[in-house]
């Protein structure tokens, strides 16, 4: 019998094999159990201990390349790259690390970018920016179910992206609040939740309509603070009955 990190003979489930083969690996990696400079098994050997094609594998592999998690050197094999080059702004490798230690280092990236975004969308904002923004809000007070307190918080950050009139501030939004989204969903059982958010985008707004960019910023580093709090409130709160560890209800 093989022994050692991935080194067990289990099959996975017949259902999206190079995700479940990914995440397998990625938790071996994250956990210590394939440290930095291991050589990961070939793609033949992962193939034969987990049951699955070697495409698939080298799907696996060439996922977690892209994450940076690991190095191919052709002719010599895959080896874990060094933790200093993994692309930590990933919502499933977030999710393995811990919010706990992720959660410092993801606000003090939205201070430096999102604070700078807020002032910029408030020189350069247009009608149909202030008409999207307003809109975000008016989703937000209608809407009050969870999912759509999400969906009006995502839809008002992006907005502000747009107003920058700077294309690439929404994809590297995008990058750095997508791992927050979860956590934001489980946010929302919180009962001042929705009103702590909707009174921080609304200082927000009213500062980009009036076009006051030291306003604006100001207002998104209050409201970046006020987040952060609650994402560390809801780390030191047990999960409610029916949510597993991913905030997902259990069946029955």
């Amino acid at each position: 019998m093989e022994t050692g990190p991935a080194g067990r003979g289990e099959t996975l489930a017949r259902e999206r094999l190079s995700d479940q083969l990914l995440r397998r690996l990625l938790t071996l990696i994250t956990a210590g159990d394939l440290a930095p400079g291991d050589t990961l098994p070939s793609v033949a050997a992962l193939a034969r201990r987990y049951g699955v094609s070697t495409h698939v594998a080298r799907e696996a592999i060439a996922a977690l390349a892209a994450r940076g998690l690991v190095q191919v050197e052709h002719g010599r094999g895959c080896f874990v790259a060094p933790r200093a080059q993994w692309r930590l702004v990933d919502p499933e490798l977030i999710a393995l690390l811990g919010l706990e230690q992720a959660l410092p280092q993801l606000f003090e990236v939205r201070e430096a970018f999102e604070v700078r975004m807020a002032g910029l969308a408030a020189e350069r904002r247009t009608a149909d920016d202030l008409a999207e923004l307003a809109a975000a809000l008016e989703q937000a007070r209608t809407d009050r179910s969870p999912d759509g307190q999400v969906a009006a918080d995502y839809r008002f950050h992006r907005a502000l992206a747009r107003a920058t009139q700077n294309p690439l501030f929404l994809p590297l939004l995008d990058a750095i609040i997508g791992p927050l989204r979860r956590y934001w969903q489980l946010s929302q059982r919180f009962p001042d939740t929705a009103e702590k958010t909707y009174h921080g985008h609304a200082a927000i707004y009213a500062c980009v309509l009036a076009g006051d960019a030291e306003g604006a910023a100001r207002a998104m580093y209050e409201h970046l603070q006020a987040g952060r709090a609650l994402c560390e409130r809801l780390l030191q709160t047990p999960p409610p009955d029916g949510l597993t560890k991913e905030g997902e209800s259990r069946a029955g």
